[in-house]
């Protein structure tokens, strides 16, 4: 089974649960890892899930969640978060790439949240970090 990780699940998730630090910064993007019951449950659930359009639509995005959530817990999860930090800041570079070619145009905190990949309040979150401030001429939560 494959899983494609949305950005915006994976950074909703990094703002409630942050995985301890790797102990070493030997971190390969490939490697075994055992499975918890509790991984190999939500698997069988999601597989189970899988028999059924209705469930799919249902619950499906809940499971993945969960799955995501699951190896963000486990040896792979300090790897997961790295990763997905460096591809966060790669979206907020190119959101302000686009701001300073648009300036004077309305850009809602939405629309950035979009070009970054992450939901609205991880883009405020992370914007604010990386670069100080949303309080700035031209910026509006609810353009």
């Amino acid at each position: 089974m494959i899983v494609d990780i949305e950005p915006a699940v994976l950074g909703d998730l990094l703002q409630i649960y942050n995985p301890a630090p790797a102990l070493s910064d030997d971190l390969c993007g490939v490697a075994p890892a055992v499975v918890s019951e509790s991984m190999q449950a939500c698997v069988d659930r999601l597989i189970a899930c899988l028999q059924n359009a209705e469930d799919c639509r249902v619950i499906g995005r809940g499971l993945v969640r969960e799955l995501i959530y699951h190896v963000l817990k486990g040896p792979h999860g300090p790897m997961l978060a790295k990763l997905a930090a460096k591809s966060t800041h790669n979206g907020i570079g190119k959101v302000v790439s686009f701001i300073h070619r648009h300036y004077g145009s309305s850009i809602s905190i939405e629309m950035m949240a979009g070009m970054a990949n992450v939901s609205p309040s991880a883009f405020h979150r992370l914007f604010k970090i990386a670069t100080g401030s949303l309080n700035r001429p031209g910026f509006s939560r609810h353009s």
